[in-house]
């Protein structure tokens, strides 16, 4: 355990670790094996109090310098005959890609490896496919309770709508306020 208490302006840590390989195998800087029968039970456990606003503080900072392979800077997995979670998040927003970097975010479903996918390089978010080509594109059934179809260009009729260069499948609204796609 350690306990750091300092009003200086110093850096303080508790837990330093450099680790250099230039070897192959497993290089771990930090490894807990907890076994607990009741409890709570913490591998790491920080707890930060910030007073002065200027500063940014961090619980936990992985940066993560991969010259070739596969890395990860955090992988979790919760396993259990009890209700586990990987990773909670309460109490403040969660960010992805706070960098704006070409960095595509995916969220696997148990059947379904693109259950939700965001092209970073494009601004695009597909639900079912891994390569949108609009704003949000879904490869599924969708259902909704209300949609809001304000944007939509207004065409007296099907001819009025070719002329004005809609396509088959483009949806339009009449003037008296139909909705219609064109065919």
């Amino acid at each position: 355990m350690n306990l750091i208490s300092n009003s200086g302006n110093a850096t303080h840590t508790g837990v330093a670790n450099t680790l250099t390989s230039t070897g192959n195998g497993v290089h771990i800087g930090v490894d807990n094996n907890i076994n607990s029968a009741t409890g709570d039970s913490y591998g790491v456990k920080t707890d930060i109090a910030t007073t002065d606003s200027g500063q940014t503080s961090y619980g936990i900072y992985n940066d993560l310098n991969l010259v070739s392979g596969t890395g990860y800077a955090g992988w979790f997995t919760a396993t259990g005959s009890g209700t586990t979670y990987a990773a909670v998040f309460d109490d403040g927003a969660v960010v992805v890609n706070e960098s704006g970097n070409d960095n595509d975010t995916r969220i696997e479903g148990q059947s379904d490896n693109d259950l939700i996918f965001v092209d970073a390089s494009a601004d695009m978010v597909g639900i079912g496919l891994n390569n949108p080509s609009e704003k949000l594109e879904v490869n599924g059934t969708i259902k909704a309770t209300d949609i809001n179809f304000t944007g939509l260009p207004v065409y007296a009729d099907d001819a009025a709508a070719v002329t004005g260069g809609l396509t088959t499948g483009d949806m339009y609204r009449t003037a008296t306020g139909e909705l219609r796609i064109k065919l």
